[in-house]
């Protein structure tokens, strides 16, 4: 069965086709609609995770590390486990792509929560506290990329993710 995530605020859908039930944790694999304007996440990294892209409409741009890539309609481009990247729609024109990430681990948890979180605030960005109790409950999967040495956003996240919960202002469900 899929699952449809949207962000209200932007439009931004993605659609888990084969989650990571389906596959025994080997790949999720996900259909992402960027509206025209809309953008992906921030500049992250996932250091055990590839992260595989195929255009199926529009025109993708990945940028990864300090240089941009562009992936046209029937290309693909993956970016390797523990590398620098975020994506985009090219030219102001809606995107459609598939996304595949191997192995799973937690990136369904990862983008419906941070997702649900976004809707709850009617945003375009979900709670800096849900965010940290998230990424604390993943701890090691997601960085955010030129912010902070990774050690300091797991202490960072397990201070804030704490801080969170003890003050009720946290709805993300555990993993």
């Amino acid at each position: 069965m899929q699952t449809r995530i949207e962000n209200q605020a932007t439009g931004t859908q993605i659609i888990v086709v084969r989650p990571a039930a389906e596959t025994g944790g080997a790949f999720t694999e996900t259909i992402i609609v960027l509206p025209a304007g809309a953008q992906g996440p921030p500049l992250h990294l996932h250091p055990l995770q590839e992260e595989h892209f195929e255009t199926l409409e529009g025109i993708l741009g990945i940028r990864v590390g300090n240089r941009t890539v562009v992936v046209p309609p029937g290309r693909s481009f993956t970016v390797p486990p523990g590398v620098p990247h975020s994506w985009f729609g090219v030219g102001g024109r809606a995107v459609r792509c598939r996304a595949i990430w191997k192995p799973s681990l937690h990136i369904e948890y990862l983008m419906e929560e941070l997702t649900q979180s976004a809707n709850r605030r009617k945003s375009k960005s979900p709670s800096l506290l849900e965010a940290a109790y998230v990424l604390h409950r993943i701890r090691g999967e997601y960085f955010l990329a030129g912010a902070f040495p990774k050690e300091l956003q797991i202490l960072l996240f397990a201070i804030l993710a704490l801080l969170g919960k003890s003050f009720g202002l946290v709805k993300a469900k555990r993993n």
